[in-house]
């Protein structure tokens, strides 16, 4: 059975992040077990412009950017959209009160594939759990270090960096190996960047700062 991941996860295998090696375990199950990793072709757009816009503004090399492009593509089938799932993402959003569609297209490709819909956004996550959406799961609770939760007897993923909780000036902070960087997906918000909003406030106001190598 396939699963669906939304683009707050496809980004943390292209940059490092808080929960990047939860993603990566993620990934590495899904494959070892040979199954598919879909998602609307609305992720594509998404990752793009969060990974353009962190190149531009000197957060990652260029060469990361195209990168991180290539570690997306290579993993996630995409699907174009349909007028059926169109229709059914705007009656999810009324159904569950969002601001925008954007993350109900997501939803709505996994309501049709009928499989889990992987997202690193919480708040997301707990909403879809309050309108009766299970399915909508969260990689918090993916184990880096040991097997993932969907297959018990895989090996333990390696995850690419080395997440550390430490708190300073009230402040909550991710040690990746060193030097300070902003949780691109939380705080990169362009004009374009409607769908991602609802997820850069949460990281906002967690006011998250990134450590990477």
């Amino acid at each position: 059975m396939p699963i669906i991941v939304d683009t707050s996860v496809a980004l943390k295998w292209a940059l490092a992040e808080i929960h990047s090696a939860n993603a990566n375990a993620l990934r590495r199950d899904v494959l070892h077990r040979r199954e598919e990793i879909v998602a609307p072709t609305l992720l594509l757009y998404e990752a793009t412009n969060t990974l353009y816009q962190a190149g531009r503004d000197g957060i990652v090399p260029w060469h990361s950017v195209a990168q991180g492009l290539e570690d997306i593509l290579t993993v996630v089938r995409l699907r174009p959209p349909t007028i059926t799932t169109a229709k059914q993402a705007v009656a999810l959003a009324r159904m569950t009160t969002q601001t925008y569609a954007y993350d109900t297209q997501f939803l709505a490709l996994a309501e049709r594939l009928n499989c889990d819909l992987w997202t690193a956004d919480e708040r997301f996550q707990r909403a879809m759990q309050r309108h009766g959406f299970a399915q909508v799961r969260t990689i918090k609770h993916v184990s880096p270090a040991v097997t993932s939760v969907l297959s018990p007897h895989i090996p333990p993923a390696t995850p690419n960096c080395h997440l550390q909780n430490a708190e300073q000036s009230g402040t909550k902070h991710y040690a990746v190996n060193g030097t300070i960087r902003p949780d691109l997906f939380g705080l990169v918000i362009g004009e374009a960047e409607h769908a991602m909003a609802d997820r850069a406030m949460q990281s906002v106001m967690f006011r998250a700062t990134l450590f990477v190598k």
